[in-house]
Formats: C-alpha cells, structure tokens, sequence
C-alpha cells in the first residue's frame, strides 16, 4: 500500500496535546516549546473550537494589534485559527496532503465522528516518504535572507511578506545561521512580558537578528536525497531547511513542498 493511500489513523498523533481556548497565550508556547511541537488544538469544552500554532504567536505578539493590552491578558481564543478544519480518522493520507496543500495548513486535527482523537501534521507524512530524487529538485533557490545586525521586527516582516517560516542569516552570502518561528515567538513573548506596555515598541526595536538566530543549524546539500531531508526534517522539527554549497546558501527547502511527492 502507497502512502498516500494509507488511513489519517495510521500516521496521526494520538491522544493530541490540547489547550483551553481561554488560556493567555503564554501556557500555549510553553506547551509547544515543552513538547517540541508547533501547533496546538484549541478547545472549548469537548468541542475542537480551533488551532493554534507558533506562527499565529510570532503575527499577533510582534504585531501592534495588541500594542496596549498586557500579553498575559492575551487569550488563545485572540490568536487562534478558526473555525479548524478537520479530518476523520479513517480518511485517507492523500486526503490530508490535498488539504494541507490547498489551504496551506501544517495540520490537522483527527475526528472519529464528533470526537477528537488525534493530530496529522506535516512531519507525520513526509516522515515516512521513501525519494530517491535529489534535494535540488524541490529546493527554493531564490529565497528571501537577512543579516546578523538586522532587526527582528525586519525578520519579522520579510517572513511574513515572503510566505515563509524559517528564513537564512547570511554574511556576504556565507551561512551564519537561521532565524524560527520558535525563536521570534520566545523572543516577542519575553519582551512583552518583561517590558511596561508603554517601553514595548522600543524594546522590541533593540533587539537583532543575532540575538536570536540558531547557529549551526541543521543543513542538506543539493546531491542529497528526498527521503535524507525528510529525515533531517523529522529530526530538526522546522518548517525549512538551508541548502548549502560550502558554506554558501544556494536555497532553501521547505517541509511542505515534500508532500507533492507522497
């Protein structure tokens, strides 16, 4: 059997981890942060009332929507996706690829009926993708890149702009780092928390890129295999990886652009 043609079931994390949708904003990143996860589903009750994910903390928190309000008055239900789009459990793995891909979603949670029994994401799939064709067939070549001294209210809007999650910290063309949707949302979260409402604009301004950026992350080479990054994705937990020539970065591949090929 394909694994296309496998059941949700089969693949799906079960039981997921949920929050309440009147939780502040700060118990879901330290879910996620705790689990090593990057999403989360929101709950009113019993019922599936939405998802949260890392990137909804680093547009709401790193934004101005909520310039006056204090973050720990910031509920899930403020920043959360809604209403969630859901899956049955026996439906089939092809049919979470169409829908991930079509509304460009990273998961989805599981139902057996009316109950939630579980979470499919990205990871779950193309984890389990046998490729034998090169990275170089999928990567990004062309791909947006900020540098160390820039500031991460910058990183911020070029990820945004361009559509991405992960983005390249260069010098002269060279890898120095990257910056994640992990590490904007710590960093917004913290500045918020740590700063009077009234000092927050100023505060976030004074941070860079290089206060938060991983060094030596994660890497793939052009020659290298589908199934090899799709490993590499299961291990680093991160939306996109950095192709490198050296220690020149010649593009980007992103986690989703895997499933075209499950």
């Amino acid at each position: 059997m394909s694994l296309a043609e496998k059941k949700v079931e089969e693949l799906m994390t079960s039981p997921p981890v949920c929050i309440s949708k009147d939780s502040p904003v700060g118990k879901a990143l330290s879910l996620m942060l705790d689990h090593d996860f990057s999403h989360l589903i929101a709950v009113d009750g019993k019922r599936v009332a939405g998802v949260v994910s890392m990137w909804d903390l680093v547009d709401v928190l790193g934004s101005s929507r909520f310039r006056n309000v204090p973050v720990s008055r910031i509920h899930v239900s403020a920043v959360m996706s809604e209403p969630a789009v859901t899956i049955q459990a026996d439906d089939k793995v092809e049919d979470a690829k169409r829908i991930m891909l079509e509304r460009d979603f990273s998961c989805l949670p599981v139902m057996r009926g009316d109950n939630l029994v579980g979470i499919i994401t990205e990871t779950d799939i193309v984890k389990m993708l046998k490729d034998s064709s090169a990275v170089r067939d999928l990567m990004r070549s062309s791909y947006p890149k900020v540098m160390p001294i820039d500031r991460i209210v910058h990183a911020r809007a070029i990820m945004i702009e361009n559509g991405v999650r992960v983005i390249p910290v260069v010098e002269e063309g060279r890898l120095v780092g990257i910056v994640t949707e992990r590490a904007l949302a710590k960093a917004f979260y913290h500045l918020r928390d740590e700063s009077r409402v009234s000092h927050i604009e100023e505060a976030v301004r004074r941070v860079i890129v290089e206060d938060v950026m991983e060094e030596s992350p994660e890497v793939l080479r052009e020659d290298q295999s589908i199934e090899e990054a799709a490993a590499l994705f299961y291990k680093a937990r991160i939306p996109a990886l950095p192709v490198i020539e050296g220690d020149l970065v010649k593009g980007m591949l992103e986690r989703k652009s895997l499933l075209l090929r499950v």
